[in-house]
């Protein structure tokens, strides 16, 4: 019992810090639009959409904290120059402080290529609603000390405090790729919450999101023709909260099976930028036609680990990607004479 209430303490604190750096995915690549808007479209093909299901404090309770994403974008040519446009749409549940989160943002991104250069731009304007239910939760004024327990049909006598919260939210971004021989280098850089939002549940407290700077960069390194390497690096950082996670992928070609294009495995470590381990994150999936599934796992080696038995966060993506319209046959007028 011990244990569980000091863990409960300690993930209620990392969720504050999380709030600090918002929600993020170990699986940060798969989701174009939550990394950066600038890379919104950043796919060979017509349109994609993106399915996230994050998992984890599975073993705090029957109620993990879930985060489910769904993200669409659609590319438009502009003369030589592309135009993307996605909608996102992000839910985020933690049963066991009944907190929820719901997101929809708008992304627009621009796509110009200048001598081999990719450079692109992109804004993301969105609407976010966190609501939270007191009826579930207990407070210091409904401790009963001749019972030695919480009585929840006691007033909580929070008249400062408000159960819901809504809040318009500015992201903007930048990157730059370039196919060079054998490697492609891809970075960027993006800034969320630029125009620094009020959060929070009380009434009278003027506490603001703070705006998260976002660097992230990989690397493809084509070994050959059906081996791919890529190592990657993400920094995150609001106000004193940082996160960080480098490691990489290795892709194999599949040639010669049919429907099935390749799978690939890799490995990520996350920390706080040099001050605290937190998890160790194998990670593996597949190509099946337009089909990209990926499967992680966060093994927890944080200080954490010793309440939590190393048990931490399940992750699973989904990506379609739509093949850029080719039409088999291709008629040209003629004149007659």
């Amino acid at each position: 019992m011990f244990r569980y209430i000091i863990l409960v303490l300690i993930v209620s604190f990392s969720c504050l810090l999380v709030q600090g750096q918002d929600i993020h995915l170990s699986q940060y690549y798969t989701n174009q639009q939550n990394l950066n808007p600038a890379m919104s479209g950043f796919y060979e093909g017509r349109n994609q959409l993106v399915l996230n299901h994050r998992s984890q404090w599975g073993q705090l309770s029957s109620s993990p904290l879930v985060t489910s994403i769904a993200a669409f974008d659609q590319k438009f040519y502009f003369i030589n120059d592309k135009i993307d446009v996605g909608l996102l749409v992000l839910r985020d549940q933690f049963e066991v402080f009944s907190m929820n989160t719901d997101k929809i943002h708008l992304t627009g991104a621009y796509e110009k290529f200048m001598d081999g250069h990719e450079l692109r731009a992109g804004i993301q304007l969105g609407f976010t609603m966190k609501n939270t239910d007191f009826s579930k939760q207990t407070f210091p004024n409904q401790w009963v000390y001749q019972q030695g327990e919480f009585d929840q049909s006691l007033s909580n006598q929070e008249d400062g405090i408000l159960e819901s919260q809504n809040f318009f939210d500015i992201n903007l971004g930048i990157a730059w790729s370039k196919s060079i021989d054998v490697f492609k280098p891809t970075v960027g850089l993006s800034v969320f919450h630029i125009n620094q939002p009020k959060d929070s549940y009380f009434n009278n407290s003027s506490a603001s999101l703070a705006s998260r700077y976002v660097f992230h960069g990989q690397v493809e390194y084509q070994l050959n023709s059906d081996l791919k390497v890529i190592p990657q690096v993400l920094f995150m950082g609001a106000r004193k909260a940082q996160d960080m996670m480098f490691g990489g992928m290795v892709e194999k070609g599949l040639m010669n099976m049919g429907e099935l294009r390749n799978v690939f495995l890799g490995i990520q470590y996350r920390d706080g930028f040099g001050r605290n381990s937190d998890a160790v994150i194998p990670l593996g999936g597949l190509t099946y036609k337009y089909y990209r599934l990926g499967i992680s796992y966060d093994y927890n080696v944080s200080e954490l680990s010793s309440y939590g038995g190393n048990k931490s966060t399940f992750e699973i993506s989904l990506v379609y990607t739509a093949p850029e319209f080719i039409p088999n046959k291709m008629t040209l007028p003629c004149d007659r004479f």
